[in-house]
Parts: C-alpha cells; structure tokens; sequence
C-alpha cells in the first residue's frame, strides 16, 4: 500500500519497530529450585551447584546430611473447650469485667469506647488470628449451641467457677418446669 497504487493516502514505509530486539539471544527458561523436570522424584536439579559436580561438594567430602524437619506447632483452633478456658475464655472475661467503673452520665461515648476496647482485647487474647467481628460471629453461629459452652455459662450465672462441665450437669441444661400463675 505504500506505493501509492489504489490508494487515497500516501503513507510511506516505516522502518521495523525496536530494530535492537532482532540482535538479542533467545529466551531461555529460569533456573527456579524445585521446578525441574521431576525425573527421579528429586524435583529436578535441585541439588546442582552450578559447578559441574551435580551437588558434590569441592572438596570431595561425603555430603552433609539433611537437616531434620522441625515438628509442627498445632494450629490453635476456635472451639468450645478454647472458649470455656478460664484462662482466656469467657470465664476470664467476666473476672475482667467485674473491675470495670463507668464514669456515667454525660460520658457514655467513653464508656461504650472503653467497653469495646475491653472486648476487643478478650477476642484478640482467646484468639489472635480473628477480629471481634469473627469472634463473635463464630461463639454465636456454631459454639453457642455446644453443650460445653452452654454448661459454662449456666455455671457462670450461678456464680461457680464455670471451667470444668460436670458430667452431672444435664440437670442444667433440662427444661425447668413452668409454675402455673394463678388467675385473678
């Protein structure tokens, strides 16, 4: 077309676009450890050095045997036995409550602040990974129907310890029955 022929517009021949690009070598893969060709099970050549000797250390000395793994940390897990704890759970929310003093009124913006603050403090020390958001959402959504969780808060309200579930206590979580009110 830049000849002119069958065309309205004259444009002429540009010259190839980054000329330098056609003298470069071509691209070669990355040495990435771990993501060789995984023959032998040996994840490629992980183990080369670069040097030609394939691993073997220079000065021809037996090869140090690999570290031993560190065993696992459990991951600490939101459940009910994490929550009735009296070290962090709700039994030592309401140890820390009982020392709490409101100023009153007229400061209720402070209070509600201090309030939250406290709370924010108990999710983040019974489980750091969550907010008081996500603390919350899961006491209500899956732990506040265990029998556990339900025996440490009627334990609680009695003015026990509410640490350790009885195994006696399904007199707590029965259905008390309703007195009849006497009509007038």
């Amino acid at each position: 077309m830049s000849d002119g022929e069958g065309s309205d517009y004259d444009v002429p021949d540009l010259p190839p676009m980054l000329p330098e690009l056609e003298d470069l070598p071509p691209i070669r893969p990355l040495d990435v450890p771990g993501a060789g060709d995984g023959q032998n099970g040996d994840g490629g050549d992980a183990g080369a050095t670069g040097d030609g000797t394939n691993g073997a250390p220079a000065d021809g000395a037996a090869a140090a045997a690999p570290k031993p793994k560190k065993p696992r940390q459990p991951v600490p897990r939101l459940d009910a036995v994490r929550l009735c704890s009296a070290e962090r759970g709700i039994p030592r929310l309401a140890k820390d409550f009982k020392t709490i003093r409101f100023k009153g009124k007229g400061h209720e913006a402070s209070d509600i602040r201090m309030l939250m603050r406290r709370y924010e403090h108990w999710a983040h020390r019974l489980f750091p990974k969550y907010t008081l958001r996500n603390v919350t959402e899961t006491v209500e959504l899956s732990l506040a129907s265990k029998r556990e969780v339900k025996i440490c808060l009627a334990q609680l309200r009695r003015g026990e310890d509410g640490t350790a579930p009885d195994d006696d206590a399904d007199d707590i979580l029965a259905p008390q029955p309703v007195q009849p009110v006497p009509l007038l």
